[in-house]
């Protein structure tokens, strides 16, 4: 099958969780990209379903719509105090842990897949899932978001194709004496910043390649 993914990317304040989720009156990318992958699974005789991950200052993964499980990290713990800050990072929230499959695939062991067959049936995990992801007021932004969500969207035919779509809501960059975070807020901050500046480097090095790849076709090309 074929896989995807849609990355929001951009500073705290700038709209990128309203694109991807979007409002009451105003659907987002998430539901719309739903909408479209229902209406092919119902002609394909396929069936979707979606997770939703956090990922918490690089480290602390957790499962949005499914939280609880058995043992936290103190710090975890001491997030989840903090004003805005969902039960995913609390006490009872399992940390999750990325894998290589079998087959050179990356999977998360524990992740919970929902069956969907409605974009409303979608719209209420994904509720419960904003409710669990970490969030701060900040001098930017009164609901910044203090973690990276990743919605996937699988779809499974009955023919064995398996494609997925990842739709992610990455935190923004921001600058702390703009933001006025402190303590644990500043940590975010760090966090955050780091992580989106190893993306961007990740993609870079993904572009130079898909460059490098293509002049080496057009060389072996011209040399036919």
């Amino acid at each position: 099958g074929y896989n995807g993914a849609l990355l929001a990317y951009g500073q705290t304040g700038s709209g990128k969780s309203h694109t991807m989720f979007g409002s009451p009156t105003e659907d987002g990318l998430v539901t719309l990209a739903a909408r479209d992958l229902l209406a092919a699974a119902a002609s394909q005789g396929a069936a979707l379903s979606v997770s939703c991950l956090q990922i918490y200052q690089s480290k602390v993964l957790t499962d949005l719509v499914e939280p609880a499980a058995a043992t936290a990290s103190t710090a975890a713990g001491a997030a989840a105090a903090r004003v805005g800050a969902g039960p995913a990072v609390g006490a009872g929230a399992a940390r999750l842990k990325v894998r290589e499959g079998a087959d050179g695939d990356v999977v998360v062991p524990g992740l919970s897949r929902h069956a969907v067959t409605s974009t409303d049936q979608l719209e209420a995990l994904l509720a419960r899932a904003s409710e669990n992801r970490v969030s701060a007021h900040t001098a930017l932004n009164s609901t910044s978001s203090r973690s990276h969500a990743i919605v996937t969207l699988y779809m499974d035919r009955t023919d064995g194709v398996f494609s997925k779509l990842h739709l992610v809501d990455l935190a923004g960059s921001e600058r702390v004496k703009q933001s006025k975070v402190e303590g644990a807020g500043m940590k975010e901050a760090s966090s955050i910043n780091l992580s989106l500046f190893h993306l961007a480097r990740v993609v870079q090095a993904l572009q130079v390649a898909q460059q490098e790849s293509t002049k080496a076709g057009a060389k072996t090309g011209a040399k036919a």
